[in-house]
C-alpha cells in the first residue's frame, strides 16, 4: 500500500472548520429555535404544519416526467421560444466510456432558463453502464470536454434521461461503465488526477495511467467485488467493456496487476470524473467515496490515498438536526450602528446579529419560502428592510426558487410579502434608495424590477435579461448598474427609464512609441459569462471607480474610472471556477479602491489595485462581502459555511 501522505494545511483547516461550523449551528438552533414567548410547543408544530402546505404549493423544482415513453428528445416543462432539439454527431467519443445515449444538439433562440431536456436510453448502450450514476453532460467547445449537468436525473422507467439546462448546445448521457474493473480502473486514475495536467502530451499521460493501473491492482480488483481466489489465480469471465475491447477476459495476467486501460486518456480526463466528484467532491478535503450497490463506503484522504477497511475514525454518520443550512447568500449592515448585521440563508431565512456577529437570532420563521437570494436596507431608514426570495444559481443544485420580495417595517421583527408576482423567482441583488424607502430595485433571472411604492402595487420590469448584479450609486441614486448574463453591463442615470450600455469604448493607449487609438471594453455576449460588479465610494476617481468579475469561469478583472466608459483589464485569471453561477463575487473597500477582492471557490486581496493573493480562514464558495460602516478594516463575508469577519482588512477572517 502506498504510504500516508500528510494532510496539507489547508486540507487540515477545512476539516477543522467543519466541526467548528457544525457547533455552533448546532448553539443557533438550540438556543434560538425556541418557542417563543407565550407559544406552546404544540402552537409551534401546527403553525410549522400549516406553512409545510403553503410552501408545498410554491415548489415547481421537480421536472415533470414524460407521460409515455419518449422517441426523441425534446425540451419540457415551459414552452420555447424558437428552440429545437435535433440528434446529431458525438463530438468527443473518446472523452467517455460509459456513453448511455445518442448526442443531441439544443439550437435556437430565447431564455432557457429552468427548461428540462428529456433525452432517451439507448437500450444497448444503457446495458453497459451503471443505471444508478445516469448524468446528462454539456459539450464545451472551449475546452472540447464534456461537462456534467448539475441537476439531472432517469425517470422511474429508466428509460429517459433529463436535465435542467439553460443554454443551447450539444448535450448526452454518460454513466460509470457497470463491468466492476472498469469501474475500479477509473477509480484509480480519478484518485491520481492531479498526476494529468491538461498541458501533459497524449504519450505521457498513457504512459503515467498505465503504470498506476499496474502498481494499483490488487486494490482495483478488491474495490471491484471480485473474490480473492479469483484474483489470486487471475481468471475470471470472459466480459465486453464499454469500448468494445475484451475488458481482461480469461487470463488477466494476476498481480501486480496488469489492468485493462480505458480506451486513450483524454487530456482533461474523462468525463466520469464529474460522476466522481459528485460522489467524493474534491473541495471536501477529508470525506468518502460511495457508489450505491458497488463499493464499499471508503474514507479518503486528499490527495486521495484510499485506506481499504472501514470503519476509520472519519466515518462520519448524521444524527441531526437537519434543517441548518450554513450557505449564506447575502448580507447587509447597519448604516449607523455597525453590530447589527442581517444575513440571508440560501435554505434558512433570515438572520440577525446586535452584537458584530458573535450571536445569530432567526427573523424568518413562517414565510412562504425559506431561500432569500438577496437583503437590503435603507440607508436613512434602516428598520426598512427588503429580502428577495429564491436563489439564483442557473443550472446548479442544490438551490430553491423563491415566492416573491418580502418587507419589514420593524428591523426584521415581522414580515410581509410584497404584492406582485413578476420579480422573477431567483434573485441575486436587493437595492433599496437610500432616502426613500418605498423605491426598491430587485436584480432576477427575468429581469431588473422596481417599485415606488413599498411594493405596495406590482412592479415594473425595467430592463429584460437574466441579471447576475446590481450596484446603485452611493452618491446619486439615479444611477444604477446592472449585469446581464452572457450579454454585458448597462447603465442608468435616470433610475431606469432609459439604458445605455457601459461595455467600454474607444480610448487611447501608450505603446511605447507613442498613443494610439484602441478598444477599451469588457468581453460581451457568451463571453462575459457571469457577472459580478463591485462600485467604489471615497477612494480615487470616486463613485464612478467599479470593478467587474467576468469572462472565462469569471476568472478576470476589469476596471473603470469613469463610470463604464472605458475599462482595462487589471488581473486574470483569479479565482476562476467553471460553475460561475454557484460562486461569483468582487468587492472594492470603499475608502481605499487599491484594496479589491475576488471571490469563487477561494477569496483573493488585492492591496495595489492589480496584483492578488489568496486570503485565509474562510469556507469554500464566497457570494457577498460588506464592510463596516465606520471602519472598513472590519467586514464581513458570506460563504457556503456561514459568515467570516475580519478586522485587519480582509488579510485574515474568523467564523462568526
Amino acid at each position: 500500500m502506498a504510504k500516508q501522505k500528510r494532510i496539507s494545511p489547508r486540507g487540515k483547516q477545512r476539516y477543522e472548520e467543519g466541526w467548528e461550523d457544525f457547533s455552533l449551528k448546532a448553539e443557533w438552533f438550540q438556543r434560538y429555535r425556541d418557542p417563543g414567548a407565550g407559544r406552546s410547543l404544540k402552537e409551534v408544530y401546527d403553525a410549522a404544519l400549516v406553512q409545510a402546505h403553503r410552501m408545498e404549493n410554491h415548489i415547481h423544482e421537480a421536472p415533470p416526467m414524460p407521460e409515455k415513453e419518449l422517441r426523441k428528445a425534446v425540451l419540457g416543462l415551459e414552452p420555447r421560444r424558437k428552440a429545437t432539439v435535433t440528434a446529431t454527431k458525438n463530438p468527443n467519443a473518446k472523452g467517455a466510456i460509459g456513453f448511455a445515449s445518442g448526442a443531441v444538439k439544443i439550437s435556437g433562440e430565447g431564455d432557457l432558463t429552468n427548461s428540462v431536456l428529456y433525452l432517451p436510453l439507448d437500450p444497448k448502450l444503457k446495458a453497459s453502464v451503471d443505471e444508478n450514476t445516469i448524468c446528462i453532460f454539456r459539450y464545451v467547445q472551449r475546452t472540447r470536454a464534456w461537462k456534467k449537468m448539475p441537476v439531472c436525473g432517469i425517470d422511474p422507467k429508466g428509460t429517459v434521461a433529463w436535465a435542467r439546462v439553460h443554454e443551447p448546445g450539444i448535450y448526452i448521457a454518460i454513466a460509470l461503465p457497470s463491468d466492476p474493473i472498469m469501474q475500479a480502473s477509473l477509480l484509480l486514475l480519478y484518485m491520481h488526477k492531479a498526476k494529468f495536467p491538461p498541458t501533459l502530451k497524449k504519450e505521457e499521460r498513457i504512459r503515467v495511467a498505465k503504470g498506476i493501473l499496474k502498481g494499483n491492482g490488487k486494490l482495483a480488483m478488491l474495490l471491484s467485488g471480485l473474490d480473492e481466489d479469483i484474483i489470486e489465480s487471475g481468471k475470471r469471465s470472459a466480459k465486453k467493456s464499454p469500448i468494445g475491447k475484451s475488458a481482461r477476459g480469461g487470463d488477466f495476467g494476476g498481480f501486480p496487476g496488469d489492468l485493462p486501460m480505458p480506451g486513450d486518456l483524454p487530456g482533461g480526463g474523462f468525463a466520469e470524473w464529474d460522476i466522481l466528484d459528485d460522489i467524493c467532491p474534491p473541495w471536501l478535503g477529508p470525506g468518502h467515496l460511495y457508489i450505491p450497490g458497488r463499493w464499499p463506503r471508503l474514507p479518503i484522504l486528499w490527495p486521495p490515498i484510499v485506506f481499504p477497511w472501514p470503519p476509520f475514525p472519519w466515518d462520519w454518520k448524521a444524527i441531526g438536526p437537519k434543517n441548518i443550512n450554513g450557505r449564506i447568500g447575502s448580507l447587509c449592515i447597519h448604516p449607523s450602528n455597525s453590530n447589527i448585521l442581517y444575513a440571508g440563508a440560501a435554505n434558512g431565512g433570515v438572520w440577525k446579529t446586535t452584537n458584530a456577529g458573535l450571536t445569530w437570532i432567526h427573523k424568518w420563521v413562517f414565510e412562504d419560502s425559506m431561500a432569500v437570494g438577496a437583503l437590503a436596507l435603507c440607508r436613512n431608514y434602516p428598520n426598512v428592510l427588503y429580502a428577495a426570495t429564491g436563489e439564483d444559481t442557473p443550472g446548479w443544485g442544490p438551490s430553491y426558487p423563491g415566492v416573491g420580495i418580502y418587507k419589514s417595517i420593524d428591523s426584521g421583527e415581522t414580515w410581509n410579502k410584497c404584492v406582485g408576482g413578476g420579480t422573477g423567482d431567483r434573485c441575486m441583488k436587493v437595492l433599496v434608495h437610500p432616502t426613500d424607502s418605498n423605491t426598491v430595485y430587485v436584480a432576477s433571472n427575468s429581469g431588473l424590477y422596481k417599485t415606488t411604492d413599498g411594493g405596495a402595487t406590482p412592479w415594473s420590469l425595467i430592463h429584460t435579461g437574466h441579471c447576475t448584479d446590481a450596484v446603485m450609486d452611493p452618491s446619486n441614486p439615479l444611477i444604477i448598474y446592472v449585469a446581464i448574463w452572457n450579454d454585458g453591463i448597462y447603465k442608468t442615470i435616470d433610475g431606469g427609464t432609459t439604458w445605455n450600455a457601459a461595455n467600454g469604448g474607444w480610448g487611447w493607449k501608450w505603446t511605447g512609441f507613442g498613443v494610439a487609438l484602441v478598444w477599451r471594453g469588457i468581453p460581451t455576449g457568451a463571453a462575459a459569462e457571469w457577472i459580478a460588479l463591485a462600485i467604489g465610494n471615497n477612494g480615487t476617481s470616486g463613485t464612478n471607480f467599479l470593478i467587474a468579475k467576468l469572462g472565462l469561469d469569471s476568472g478576470d478583472i476589469y476596471k473603470t474610472t469613469n463610470g463604464g466608459s472605458t475599462w482595462s483589464k487589471i488581473a486574470g485569471p483569479v479565482q476562476p471556477v467553471s460553475y460561475n453561477e454557484w460562486t461569483n463575487m468582487c468587492a472594492v473597500n470603499p475608502d481605499n479602491h487599491n484594496i479589491l477582492f475576488a471571490g469563487g471557490v477561494g477569496l483573493s486581496r488585492s492591496t495595489n489595485g492589480s496584483t492578488f493573493a489568496n486570503t485565509s480562514g474562510t469556507h469554500s464558495d464566497h457570494q457577498q462581502l460588506v464592510f463596516d460602516p465606520f471602519d472598513s478594516n472590519i467586514c464581513y463575508v458570506a460563504t457556503d459555511g456561514g459568515v467570516y469577519k475580519s478586522t485587519n482588512g480582509g488579510q485574515n477572517w474568523v467564523l462568526q
